[in-house]
């Protein structure tokens, strides 16, 4: 009988320890559970990062502005040249900014941008003027036009201009920038964009 008992106590001691092994990798696993959660909520909460590069759409425009005003210059080669470039680093400049920071959406927002807000301008501000003798409604059509660029140039560089990446940039673009050049001599002119990407 005491052989019985010891034998059943033994069995019973035995038979403890697997369930305990077996109890205890179960609370483990909930600890681990509990641990794991907040490590995988950790990058859903975490936010992109959002970079303002609109200072460079600013630039090119601030370029633009002085070649308008050779529109005013005494030679008509001159002038031409500078309604032209004007024209050109306005309506092309911020298009390739965007472009530049691998937003081929936004560049062709912008480019439809730089073209309907002063020809809507110009429409909108004819109508409001009215017809005057001599002029027409050029006068108001020319404010119109003038209001419908300044609207661009605000629009694409305060809502526009931002990086949604949200990834930091490889150093190989972390210096990327385009300009756009011009130059004029007696018997001509060049316009050119100079970049690194």
């Amino acid at each position: 009988m005491m052989r019985a008992a010891l034998a059943l106590s033994a069995s019973i001691l035995l038979a403890t320890p697997p369930a305990l092994a077996e109890t205890e990798p179960a609370e483990d696993d909930e600890e681990d559970a509990q641990v794991s959660e907040p490590k995988e909520a950790a990058p859903a909460s975490r936010k992109s990062r959002r970079t303002w590069y609109g200072w460079q759409t600013l630039t090119t425009d601030a370029v633009a502005l002085p070649l308008f005003l050779l529109a005013g210059a005494d030679s008509e080669p001159a002038a031409l040249f500078g309604v032209l470039t004007g024209l050109t680093t306005y309506v092309f400049g911020a298009p390739i900014i965007h472009a530049a920071h691998h937003s081929p959406a936004k560049a062709f927002g912008s480019f439809g941008l730089r073209l309907a807000a002063p020809g809507i301008g110009a429409v909108l501000g004819c109508a409001a003027y009215g017809e005057s003798e001599g002029l027409g409604c050029l006068p108001g059509a020319a404010l119109g036009a003038l209001v419908g660029h300044a609207t661009a140039v605000v629009i694409d560089s305060a809502v526009l201009a931002y990086d949604d990446r949200g990834k930091k940039r490889s150093s190989s673009n972390a210096g990327g920038f385009v300009v756009p050049t011009a130059t004029w001599s007696g018997d001509g002119g060049t316009i050119a964009l100079l970049g690194a990407f």
